[in-house]
């Protein structure tokens, strides 16, 4: 994540003079990595936590909450 805090002023710069499919590619490209690193812990911290599925209804309303939260 620190090579967004540096590079990303330049690449905002560049992708200003950009196409529309260029800036929507860069987005993807910016954002995917991102997406799948920070939607890995809710799965694999529930299968840790509940080997049986009974727990799994309160791992869901507890991520909600916190969601809410902030």
């Amino acid at each position: 994540s620190m090579l967004y805090v540096y590079a990303l002023p330049e690449v905002l710069d560049l992708a200003m003079t950009a196409t529309l499919i260029e800036r929507c590619l860069l987005s993807i490209v910016l954002l995917a990595p991102l997406g799948f690193l920070l939607g890995m812990p809710l799965p694999v911290g529930m299968k840790l936590l509940h080997p049986s599925p009974a727990g799994i209804p309160w791992s869901w309303g507890i991520n909600s909450a916190t969601s809410v939260w902030g």
